[in-house]
C-alpha cells in the first residue's frame, strides 16, 4: 500500500456493477421480456424494467407473475446473452486502472450471479482490475443486507473503516451503513440524486472519476457533495 492510501485510511474500494461501472440495461430488458414472453405475459415498459436493476430480481419479477418460473427463464436467457450489449460507463476503465496503479484493492458487490458478473467484466476488459467479486450466489442475503460487503471485508481481512462502497442505488447505501462502511452514491445509474440523498450517503459523486479524488483526500474535494 502507498503512503497516500495508508494516510487516507481506505484500502479497499467496493463497487456496485450495474449503473456504477456498466450499463447492462439493454441485456436486462431483453432477459426480462423474454421471461415474461415464456409465461405468455405482455412485455414490460423499458423504464419500468430499468427501475428494477440493482434490486432483488425475484422481488421485481413477482410483480408480473410467478417469480420462480420467471427467474428461471431470465437466468437461462442471461446465460446466453448477458454482456452482449452491456457497455462501460464513461471513464470506468481509466479510473480503475489509476486506482489499481495506486495500490488499492478493488472488488465488486453485485446482485448478479457470479457467472453473469464474470462474463460482463471479462467481456468489457476490466476483470484484471478487480481483485474479488461478491455475487448473489456467494451470500445468503443480497444487498441491502450487509452480507456481500462483510464477506469482502473477511476475504481482505480489513476493518469496515478501511473500505469504501461506491454504488448508484439506495440498497448500496443501506448495505454499506449496515456493514459500517462509508458510502459514495453515484448519480450515473438508476436512482435519482434526490432518492439517494434521502438515505444519507457519506458522499454524492456525479461521475466515476471523482472516486480517485475522494479516496486520495478523504472526500474534501470541491467536486463532491459531502453529506456527513
Amino acid at each position: 500500500m502507498t503512503d497516500k492510501i495508508m494516510n487516507n485510511g481506505f484500502k479497499l474500494i467496493i463497487f456496485d456493477l450495474d449503473g456504477t461501472l456498466v450499463d447492462s440495461s439493454p441485456d436486462v430488458i431483453e432477459c426480462f421480456n423474454y421471461a415474461l414472453n415464456e409465461e405468455g405475459l405482455p412485455p414490460a415498459a423499458e423504464q419500468k424494467i430499468k427501475a428494477t436493476i440493482g434490486y432483488p430480481l425475484k422481488e421485481s419479477l413477482a410483480e408480473f407473475g410467478n417469480p420462480e418460473r420467471l427467474y428461471s427463464h431470465f437466468v437461462r436467457k442471461a446465460q446466453l446473452i448477458m454482456g452482449n450489449r452491456t457497455t462501460l460507463i464513461n471513464g470506468v476503465k481509466e479510473t480503475l486502472a489509476e486506482l489499481k496503479d495506486k495500490g488499492f484493492f478493488m472488488a465488486i458487490a453485485t446482485t448478479k450471479i457470479r457467472q453473469n458478473a464474470t462474463r460482463v467484466i471479462r467481456k468489457l476488459e476490466i476483470a484484471d482490475f478487480i481483485d474479488e467479486l461478491s455475487c448473489a450466489d456467494d451470500v445468503k442475503n443480497i444487498k441491502p443486507s450487509p452480507d456481500p460487503l462483510l464477506r469482502l471485508l473477511d476475504i481482505f481481512k480489513l476493518k469496515p473503516e478501511s473500505a469504501l462502497m461506491v454504488g448508484d442505488t439506495i440498497n448500496d447505501i443501506i448495505a454499506a451503513r449496515r456493514a459500517g462502511i462509508k458510502s459514495a452514491a453515484i448519480t450515473t445509474g438508476f436512482d435519482s440524486e434526490d432518492i439517494l440523498l434521502k438515505e444519507r450517503p457519506d458522499w454524492i459523486i456525479r461521475n466515476i472519476a471523482e472516486v480517485k479524488t475522494l479516496v486520495s483526500n478523504g472526500g474534501k474535494s470541491k467536486n463532491q457533495t459531502i453529506i456527513h
